[in-house]
């Protein structure tokens, strides 16, 4: 394993390296549920908090996290797998840059995940159970929990699930990549206290800091550079990256850093 991946372990969610076997669901299904979690505080229009103080309730949480991160992953690597040039279009690039999109995407899914925040689409019937423990607590505050996607994340001090409605803030895709972005960059900075020999933290860090500029190309800065790049070869056939394709040379992936 390499020392990145090694040190960054250090940082990982508080227990989940220790959730072993077999994982059957996800947050979501969890939610569903409502086994495991209390509504103690008053909800609001775009978040509301699990009490997960009650006794084998973070575990259960953690199983969630656990599954979660493997098919993530796992659908990181399988869309990079299927990555690979046609040779009846050898100059078409649009599929290759919009499977390398979502490759990244699922991966920066999975890492934060194990870091402790979960990016998930809520359902109606985890956002409906969610709200029925909420009013059985009388916490409700006479609102309801939308079906939307959230930003979920882990406090083991106060045992504490949060969950942000990141929806409600603008473009899910864009949203995400804000998150990822200032979590990597946190964790950028936390390497530098760690205790490991200073060059190598030094390489962490640089290594860190190199993904945070990637995010923020050409003026991105937010985090959400791939996102635009995306956005324009998906919706918008940008970057000569559609038929008519350009001549030999000028594919747009050779160029995508200029766009």
């Amino acid at each position: 394993m390499s020392i990145i991946a090694t040190e960054i372990r250090q940082f990982w969610m508080p227990g989940l390296n220790e959730i072993v076997g077999k994982q059957r669901s996800g947050l979501v299904k969890w939610l569903s549920n409502g086994e495991y979690y209390y509504i103690s505080s008053p909800i609001s229009q775009n978040q509301f908090t699990l009490d997960l103080s009650g006794k084998g309730f973070a575990n259960r949480m953690l199983f969630a996290y656990a599954y979660d991160c493997n098919r993530m992953a796992s659908a990181a690597f399988e869309t990079m797998w299927s990555i690979e040039k046609s040779t009846k279009l050898p100059n078409s690039t649009a599929w290759l840059l919009i499977k390398s999109y979502y490759a990244a995407f699922y991966a920066g899914h999975a890492i934060i995940r194990m870091l402790g925040v979960s990016c998930s689409q809520l359902n109606k019937q985890a956002a409906g159970k969610v709200h029925e423990i909420a009013k059985l607590f009388e916490n409700d505050n006479g609102l309801n929990i939308s079906s939307s996607y959230y930003s979920c994340k882990y406090n083991q001090r106060k045992q504490e699930l949060v969950f942000d409605n990141i929806k409600a803030k603008g473009d899910v895709h864009e949203s995400f990549w804000n998150i990822f972005y200032e979590h990597i960059k946190q964790l950028a900075k936390s390497i530098l206290g760690s205790p490991i020999i200073l060059s190598q933290s030094q390489d962490i860090f640089n290594k860190l800091n190199e993904l945070c500029l990637i995010l923020c190309c050409r003026g991105h800065n937010g985090g959400n550079w791939l996102s635009a790049i995306r956005n324009r070869v998906n919706y918008r056939h940008e970057l000569d990256a559609w038929f008519p394709h350009p001549s030999k040379g000028k594919q747009s992936f050779e160029n995508m850093y200029n766009a």
